[in-house]
């Protein structure tokens, strides 16, 4: 255990003091002044459990981990704590980018099914024959989701980071974070309206414009949607006007 002092300091007075278990003090002391009032503290380690890179764990654990992560950062984010929140999902995305081309194949009954079913009855001879060792391998990779799953989540990761770095002020960063949003789900209206948020903040107008306008292509009855874009249009007279009056100026 470690044991450390924390004293109230002021303009005149400053100091801090600890110790550790082998009794080792160590004290830092500014100019002195009057009475001084300090609090003990004692932090006890109970437990250590070793971590793993990430090179040392399968897909499917990795996979765990991003779900873990995301629903973590979903907490912090809830509680208030917007850099805690956006570390989770920055540690997220950094594993899904890993499992990139690893998502789990379907079903071999399901493939065959639509082998049989489809309007060629040459396709059903195309079918892959997994041999048992595919097999294996595929009951090892149960974790992993498909291609579809591991797309929606890695969107709502970068939807979800865009939103914490708006709040942080790192409009760059919550722009480039919608974009890849837009990008593996078109149809997300909250990533369409985070990349709005932040190029209307950056002064992005006519992108701006863009992302709005998207989302009343997909939501015709989103009032946030039309509120914002109204507000992007008028921004953008009022820019027309002032050039206009500059312009008035250099030629009279």
């Amino acid at each position: 255990f470690v044991q450390f002092t924390i004293s109230a300091w002021n303009a005149k007075n400053s100091k801090a003091a600890g110790s550790d278990a082998n009794g080792t003090q160590t004290e830092n002391t500014t100019e002195q002044g009057s009475s001084q009032q300090s609090d003990c503290f004692t932090l006890q380690l109970h437990s250590l459990t070793p971590g793993q890179e990430s090179w040392q764990v399968t897909p499917g654990e990795k996979w765990v981990w991003v779900l873990s992560h995301k629903q973590r950062g979903g907490q912090r984010f809830g509680n208030g704590d917007i850099w805690g929140a956006t570390d989770c999902y920055c540690r997220a995305v950094k594993l899904a980018i890993t499992l990139n081309g690893k998502t789990r194949r379907k079903p071999v009954d399901e493939t065959f099914k639509e082998g049989v079913d489809g309007e060629d009855d040459d396709d059903a001879a195309l079918t892959p024959c997994f041999d048992k060792e595919n097999e294996q391998a595929e009951c090892a990779n149960v974790s992993l989701p498909t291609e579809e799953e591991y797309k929606t989540v890695k969107a709502e990761l970068h939807c979800n980071l865009s939103l914490c770095q708006l709040k942080l002020g790192q409009l760059g960063k919550s722009r480039d974070s919608s974009i890849k949003a837009t990008e593996l789900n078109p149809k997300s209206t909250k990533a369409w309206y985070r990349l709005g948020q932040a190029c209307l903040q950056l002064g992005e107008l006519e992108e701006s414009r863009m992302a709005f306008g998207k989302i009343l292509e997909l939501q015709p009855d989103s009032e946030s949607a039309r509120t914002a874009l109204k507000q992007v249009n008028n921004r953008l007279k009022d820019l027309d006007s002032k050039l206009g009056q500059r312009l008035s100026k250099m030629f009279n």
